[in-house]
């Protein structure tokens, strides 16, 4: 086996372990936009019940006598509520940032796995160039025996040929 085909096999290994560095970077990024649409979807939720919920609060004080300590009881259970909507904001943010993240990682592993695919390319043909010139130095050699055998066996006849006379 010739260097170049040596070579080649390393290339192709290379290009093999880009690609699957690559179909692990699209499926983290897969799992991660999953999260981040999770993330998305709880704080909407979140959202929409703390909405209702805070209204239901408020209305339950609506119409009737209340106390200072129910006031301060209701701010205190409106801060939570708000506290939590912060803590998923955050989460999300968070999701989004490792999304960005795996985008790039996704960019990254694409550009290594189309640089060793074109590397990998270059010496299927550099090994092609060497096979056919490795089959035409055979060609060659086949014909400069054939022309010495000829030249050997002319010779025998000629000189056989010759001892007749």
């Amino acid at each position: 086996m010739t260097m170049l085909n040596e070579l080649l096999r390393l290339k192709v290994y290379r290009e093999e372990k880009a690609e699957m560095g690559l179909a692990r970077c699209r499926l983290a990024l897969v799992e991660v936009r999953r999260r981040t649409d999770a993330a998305r979807d709880a704080l909407a939720g979140y959202r929409r019940w703390s909405t209702e919920h805070e209204l239901g609060l408020y209305g339950a004080l609506y119409g009737r006598l209340v106390r200072a300590r129910d006031l301060e009881h209701l701010r205190e259970d409106v801060v939570v509520l708000r506290l939590k909507e912060r803590t998923l904001e955050e989460s999300l943010e968070k999701v989004e940032v490792e999304r960005g993240q795996a985008e790039v990682a996704v960019r990254e592993s694409r550009a290594v796995h189309e640089q060793a695919s074109r590397t990998r390319e270059k010496f299927v043909q550099l090994v092609s160039v060497q096979s056919e010139e490795i089959r035409l130095e055979a060609e060659r050699r086949e014909d400069v025996e054939l022309e010495d055998l000829y030249a050997i066996r002319r010779d025998r006849e000629d000189w056989e040929g010759s001892e007749d006379e």
